[in-house]
């Protein structure tokens, strides 16, 4: 290993400069990007939020044998760094659980959801 020939060296800086000079794609898509990320990040947090309340709905059915009577307090009693911006409804069969972040909204409902995802309950 060691430098590169010029004719390569050449050929990596102009193939930079042009990347540079169109932008990489659309300026739109520079636009998208600074605008949908604070949307992303809202939502990752929002779905571990979510993912927190679950484990937490996991607990306490292991305890009780059923979802109800599963509220947020319940839940936080549980698991007490559980975040604020989490709210639950429950019935003895199910559950859903919610964050909204930002604006931006998480949920899952269970039993038996893969994941959180967008939305709201």
């Amino acid at each position: 290993m060691g430098r590169e020939p010029p004719v390569m060296r050449r050929l990596l800086v102009l193939t930079g400069c042009t990347a540079l000079l169109t932008g990489c794609g659309a300026a739109s898509d520079v636009s998208n990007l600074v605008t949908s990320t604070p949307n992303s990040a809202a939502l990752a947090v929002a779905e571990t939020n979510v993912q927190d309340g679950n484990t937490a709905m996991s607990a306490y059915f292991a305890t009780n044998g059923s979802y109800a009577g599963a509220t947020t307090t319940s839940l936080r009693a549980m698991q007490p760094g559980l975040s604020p911006t989490v709210t639950v409804t429950a019935t003895a069969d199910g559950y859903c659980i919610e964050s909204v972040v930002d604006g931006v909204t998480a949920s899952v409902r269970g039993p038996g959801s893969a994941a959180p995802g967008p939305g709201a309950c």
